[in-house]
C-alpha cells in the first residue's frame, strides 16, 4: 500500500521465524543499513522517495494516453551466476542453477504452475512482469561464457546479520569481481552463514539507490557492490541442503524483486524486528496493508483490520517472507515499479523488444528500415516499393507516450527525422500506415 516510502539495501532473513527467543535479532537488516546510509546522507529518505511515487504518478497519468500497450513491452537481462566454494557441497553443480534461472523466468512471467493458488479475491492485480532473464552469452571482453563463474576461495563463510559482508563481490578480498553491473546482472552464490548464529541469511540485494535524482546516494546503480547474493543452499529447485521452505528457488526471485526497487509487502516498518502499526508501507496501492511478515501459508491472516476496505494480508506475494510453497505472486503495481527501474536507472542492463501484431498493407508489402541505431540528433526513415500508400512515424517513449505529433514520411527516399528535442534514452519508432504498423527500439545518444 502506499504511504511512507522506504526502499534500502535489503537482507532477506530466511531462518528468522525459527530462531529461538534466546537470540535478540531483528528478522532483517534494513533498520542497520539505513542507520549507516543516513550517517554519510541525511537526505537519503527525502532523496529515495522520489523516483518511486514520480513511477507510480506516471503510470497512472499516461494509462489513458497510450497508443502502445506496455504489455507488449518485454525486458530480457543477462544473468552470470558467480560461484564462490570453500569446499565441494558449496560448488554447486549446474542443473541447480540452470533450474535457479527457470524459476526466475516462470515466476517473473506468471508462467509458474502454482499460479493457480492465487486467491479469486488477488487475481485481477496478479501480473506478468514482462521481465526475464537469460545466462550471459559473451564475457565483458566478448568470449563466450556460459554465464556461470567458479571461484575457490580459502574463506570459509561470509555471513554476518550485524552488518553487511559484500566482500563476497572482491576477489581481493576472497571472492570474485562482479561483470560490468550497467550490462550484467551479477548473482553471487557462497556460504552465508553468520559466523555467531549459523543459518539464519538466505540473501541480500541492493535496489538502485544511486538513481540520478538521489542526490548524494551512497550506492550509484552501477557500483561493483549492485546484484544480489544468494546462500548456496537455497539455489535451485528441489536442492537437497535447502529446508523444507526454501526448496522451490524463491528466495532468489524475492532478492531480484529488491535489486528491481521493491520493498517488502508489510513496509519495512521501524522499531524492533521491523514490523509496523499499519500506518507504513511499500509504496504499492495494490498490495495490502500488512503489519508484519508471514512465516507460514496462513490465508486467514489479516494484521490491519483497521485500515478501511482492507483485505487478508497477501501471502502470495513474493516480497512476503512467506514460505516458496505459497508465494505465486507480482501485483501490476510491483511490475510498474520495476519496468520503471529498467526504462530510468539500469537502462543498459536490458534488452528491450516488442511483440506486435503487424499485417501488410494493401498495396503490398513495403521494404521499411530506419538507421542509423544507436543515432544522435536525427535517424533515416527509408519506405520502398510504398506504391503511393502513405506512411505516417511515431516516436514513443518507453512509457508508451507519444514525443511529437505524427510525422507524414516522403517514400522512395532516406528520409531525415530530427530528434534533437529528446534526452538520451531509449525511443519506440512507429511507421505505419492504414494497414501495417512496424515498431524498433531504437536508442538515443548525446556524448
Amino acid at each position: 500500500m502506499k504511504s511512507t516510502i522506504k526502499i534500502i539495501s535489503t537482507v532477506f532473513l530466511a531462518g528468522v521465524f525459527s530462531l529461538s527467543q534466546g537470540q535478540n535479532l531483528q528478522p532483517c537488516g534494513h533498520d542497520l543499513v539505513i542507520k549507516k546510509i543516513e550517517e554519510n546522507n541525511p537526505a537519503y529518505r527525502t532523496n529515495r522517495d522520489i523516483w518511486y511515487n514520480t513511477a507510480l504518478q506516471l503510470f497512472d497519468k499516461n494509462s489513458a494516453q497510450r497508443r502502445i500497450n506496455r504489455d507488449t513491452l518485454f525486458y530480457t537481462i543477462p544473468v552470470v551466476f558467480h560461484v564462490i566454494y570453500n569446499n565441494a557441497q558449496e560448488n554447486l553443480a549446474d542443473p541447480y542453477i540452470i533450474s535457479q534461472l527457470a524459476t526466475l523466468n516462470a515466476c517473473f512471467r506468471r508462467l509458474n504452475s502454482d499460479t493457480t493458488k492465487t486467491r479469486s479475491r488477488f487475481m485481477p492485480v496478479a501480473s506478468d512482469t514482462r521481465i526475464q532473464f537469460v545466462l550471459a552469452s559473451t564475457d565483458p571482453s566478448g568470449n563466450p561464457t556460459n554465464g556461470i563463474t567458479r571461484t575457490q576461495t580459502s574463506v570459509t563463510e561470509w555471513g554476518n546479520i550485524q552488518q553487511l559482508n559484500d566482500n563476497m563481490k572482491f576477489t581481493s578480498k576472497g571472492g570474485q569481481d562482479g561483470w560490468d553491473p550497467s550490462k550484467y546482472m551479477n548473482i553471487w552464490i557462497c556460504d552465508l552463514r553468520d559466523p555467531t548464529y549459523g543459518e539464519v541469511l538466505y540473501g541480500f540485494a541492493y535496489p538502485p539507490d544511486g538513481a540520478p535524482n538521489w542526490q548524494n546516494s551512497t550506492q550509484p546503480v552501477n557500483s561493483p557492490f549492485s546484484g544480489v547474493v544468494l546462500h548456496y543452499k537455497i539455489v535451485g529447485i528441489n536442492n537437497p541442503l535447502a529446508n523444507s521452505n526454501y526448496k522451490q528457488g524463491k528466495t532468489a526471485v524475492h532478492e531480484v524483486g529488491h535489486y528491481l526497487g521493491l520493498r517488502h509487502i508489510w513496509g519495512d516498518g521501524t522499531g524492533q524486528s521491523g514490523f509496523n502499526n499499519c500506518a507504513q508501507s511499500d509504496g504499492i496501492d495494490d498490495t495490502p496493508f500488512s503489519s508484519s511478515p508471514t512465516g507460514l501459508c496462513d490465508t486467514m491472516k489479516n494484521s490491519c483490520i483497521e485500515q478501511a476496505n482492507d483485505q487478508p494480508d497477501m501471502i502470495e506475494n513474493y516480497m512476503d517472507y512467506s514460505p516458496n510453497t505459497c508465494q505465486n505472486m507480482y501485483t501490476r503495481k510491483q511490475s510498474v515499479i520495476m519496468q520503471y527501474v529498467l526504462n530510468r536507472f539500469r537502462t543498459d542492463l536490458s534488452t528491450r523488444t516488442i511483440a506486435i501484431d503487424t499485417v501488410s498493407d494493401k498495396e503490398g508489402p513495403a521494404a521499411i528500415t530506419m538507421f542509423p541505431n544507436p543515432f544522435r540528433n536525427s535517424f533515416n526513415i527509408s519506405v520502398l516499393n510504398a506504391k503511393g500508400s502513405k506512411f505516417y512515424c511515431d516516436i514513443y517513449d518507453m512509457l508508451g507516450r507519444k514525443t511529437k505529433k505524427t510525422i507524414e514520411i516522403q517514400t522512395d527516399i532516406d528520409y531525415p527525422v530530427n530528434t534533437e528535442y529528446l534526452a538520451e534514452g531509449f525511443y519506440v519508432v512507429e511507421i505505419f500506415n492504414e494497414g501495417r504498423s512496424e515498431m524498433v527500439r531504437m536508442k538515443i545518444i548525446k556524448q
